[in-house]
């Protein structure tokens, strides 16, 4: 009964850590936005920032 245990508990670990290899692939990093990809990001960004702008000043405006 003992040397089964030891078996299967030594069968596990290594099956625990060869899968702990396999999954040890170096991340892959995200692709570089092209610069029109930028560009139109950054377009959307001004536009959006200039829109809660207008708004904000016109809940601050004062009233006469």
């Amino acid at each position: 009964m003992q040397a089964r245990l030891r078996y299967v508990v030594v069968c596990g670990w290594i099956m625990g850590s060869l899968s702990l290899v396999a999954c040890a692939d170096k991340p892959k990093t995200a692709p570089q936005p092209t610069s029109p990809q930028v560009k139109s990001d950054s377009d959307r960004f001004f536009d959006k920032m200039k829109q809660d702008e207008r708004e904000q000043g016109k809940a601050t405006a004062p009233a006469y």
